[in-house]
């Protein structure tokens, strides 16, 4: 309704109407209306553009969230660019060495990650953690956050020995700062149990993801998407172990709770429903393993577009199966 109002009232001046456009897309980012947020971010910055300083904080709060946007929507080209025009905005903000200079710097090596550019993802986290160590000091939990996330660097190249210890330094910063039950120190037992997995040390990775789950129900109580996640992760364990009916009621438990948190057209439900899927093909329930493959297409298009990488290894492996019957 404000928005209505600022667009029939508002001829001259539009700094008000950028304003209006800046909230409610802000209101439909943190709802995940990413669709719907997008063309008020894009008219926003317009406005902002013409009407503010290029380096007001506003344009680069915008940019981060359409960068997000399209990060989601596998539009990688348009992401990387708009995050490196927030890193430039906030450059001339803070000058090039300041924690929100670091933050933009791991925004960028998670991006980069996720298109798999696995150079420019080590050096953007390098740069990050160096600025943290510059700016807050060696043991700050920045520097935590940037470590975990060149840990995850490493892994997805497969250089294992080279994650384990920046998890492991990672781990000690956030014990020391913030004691051994925080949401922190849980994700990086997460981060280590997914190295022991890929380690095949399975028994190693189940203990460590039943810590974390222990830790994030203590805060975030028995139904939350980072729950559903780890529950998701023990049971592809128990797949490995031949341990059908355990992981099938994990895998179950999992999506219930993602469907309730976060809904179906999402990439972690997508993600959920592949992991079950790939069980139930492995049982040689093929029907059933199709109606979920089906399913994780359809949250995997919703989510992540249908171009995207993922979305297209689905629809092949859909097209595949239904050849098989």
């Amino acid at each position: 309704k404000a928005l209505n109002f600022y667009e029939k009232n508002i001829s001259e001046n539009k700094f008000e109407l950028g304003l209006g456009l800046f909230d409610t897309a802000c209101l439909y980012y943190f709802q995940g209306r990413f669709s719907e947020a997008e063309p008020n971010y894009k008219r926003a910055l317009e406005i902002f553009g013409k009407e503010h300083k290029k380096e007001d904080k506003s344009i680069a709060y915008a940019l981060n969230n359409l960068g997000v946007i399209y990060a989601v929507q596998g539009k990688y080209d348009k992401s990387i660019q708009l995050f490196k025009q927030r890193l430039e905005i906030q450059e001339r903000i803070f000058g090039k060495e300041n924690f929100e200079i670091a933050r933009s710097f791991i925004n960028l090596a998670n991006i980069s990650l996720d298109f798999r550019n696995f150079s420019e993802s080590e050096a953007y986290a390098k740069k990050a953690l160096e600025v943290y160590q510059k700016t807050l000091g060696e043991f700050h939990p920045e520097n935590g956050k940037a470590l975990n996330t060149l840990g995850n660097i490493y892994i997805e190249q497969g250089k294992y020995t080279e994650a384990q210890p920046y998890f492991e330094r990672a781990k000690k910063i956030f014990e020391e700062t913030y004691g051994d039950e925080h949401t922190e120190v849980a994700i990086t037992l997460n981060n280590l149990a997914y190295l022991n997995y890929k380690l095949e040390k399975y028994n190693d990775a189940l203990s460590l993801y039943q810590k974390a789950l222990a830790i994030y129900k203590e805060h975030m109580g028995p139904e939350h998407p980072n729950i559903a996640n780890i529950i998701g992760n023990i049971a592809l364990i128990y797949k490995i172990k031949k341990e059908y009916k355990e992981s099938e009621e994990l895998f179950e438990q999992a999506i219930s709770i993602l469907l309730k948190t976060v809904g179906e057209l999402n990439s972690d439900t997508a993600d959920t429903y592949e992991h079950y899927a790939k069980l139930l093909e492995e049982e040689n329930n093929i029907e059933k393993a199709i109606e979920y493959y089906k399913k994780s297409l359809v949250s995997f298009e919703a989510s992540l577009g249908l171009d995207h990488y993922r979305t297209i290894e689905m629809r092949e492996k859909v097209k595949i199966l239904k050849a098989l019957i």
